[in-house]
């Protein structure tokens, strides 16, 4: 998962003014699948250790903030109409 957190950073640092239509869509589409690594890695760890002892954990609640925050961004951005991945 560092691994993937890693990648994930680096092309959110791609991100720039004046970027490429295309390169947009790639980066859109690579934070899509991040987004979807980090939502299924979130609840492999609810299943894993249970929904309580996730809940005890602070840094659960930061990474769990991010992964949800990462979904509604992805519908806010899909009712937008502007969406590669979803």
């Amino acid at each position: 998962m560092t691994l993937m957190v890693l990648l994930n950073s680096i092309t959110l640092a791609l991100e720039q003014h004046g970027i490429k239509k295309e390169m947009r869509e790639l980066l859109d589409l690579f934070d899509t699948y991040f987004t979807y690594i980090f939502i299924s890695e979130m609840c492999a760890k609810i299943i894993a250790i249970g929904i309580r002892k996730y809940l005890m954990d602070r840094m659960n609640w930061l990474d769990g903030s991010v992964v949800l925050l990462s979904v509604f961004e992805i519908i806010y951005t899909a009712s937008q109409g502007d969406s590669v991945g979803l």
